[in-house]
């Protein structure tokens, strides 16, 4: 839709936002219990898993022990950015789901009783981890660095799509010391990227 938007493409663009919406309304609409609701808070330890989570934590590579989070509402994240620039009354209808899944996985508060701060994020070794409540059998891991940019390149979007500053400050923060940190451990040989000297979020 991004790419169609730069192209002058409206109609390629107003057909991949109109798949955009019934995708992302699967998820993020529980209309008074008229239709199932994809999401539930997890009281035990603080945060939003799909529902069948609770009962099954290891379905969807573990998300209910918010395993791989990041990773997965980085997805719906973005996707929501870009439906939600040319759409802005559905964007201001899904504005409270959105940012509660931009909390639950990168909220900048500590202060927050609904959600750790920046669960996945480890401030002290500039990156993320995978996963959640408990390491695998290695260790810790980070097996998707893109998949973490995308994440906070697409909280950056959305702060975009909704003029709020702060959470395009947040995403833009995360995604360059996210990607410094990847330079420095992560590509071998790689230089570091100088502070400053490259965009992560496109115009929208």
């Amino acid at each position: 839709a991004l790419i169609a938007d730069e192209l002058g493409e409206a109609d390629a663009a107003a057909t991949v936002r109109g798949r955009l919406a019934a995708a992302l309304d699967a998820w993020l609409d529980c209309d008074g219990g008229k239709a199932p609701c994809r999401f539930s808070y997890d009281r035990s330890w603080g945060g939003v898993v799909p529902t069948e989570a609770l009962a099954d934590p290891a379905a969807s590579f573990g998300v209910g022990w918010h395993n791989d989070k990041h990773f997965h509402y980085g997805y719906f994240l973005y996707a929501a950015a870009a439906l939600g620039r040319a759409n802005t009354t559905w964007l201001a209808a899904r504005t409270p789901a959105l940012l509660t899944l931009v909390a639950d996985v990168a909220s900048p508060s500590a202060s927050d009783r609904r959600f750790p701060p920046l669960r996945h994020f480890d401030a002290f070794c500039g990156h993320s981890w995978a996963l959640g409540l408990f390491a695998s059998s290695a260790g810790r891991n980070q097996e998707s660095v893109s998949e973490a940019l995308n994440a906070w390149h697409g909280i950056a979007l959305l702060g975009l799509a909704l003029r709020n500053e702060r959470l395009v400050s947040l995403g833009r923060l995360l995604a360059a010391v996210e990607t410094q940190a990847a330079a420095v451990y992560y590509h071998a040989g790689a230089s570091p990227v100088a502070w400053g000297s490259a965009s992560f979020v496109p115009r929208v």
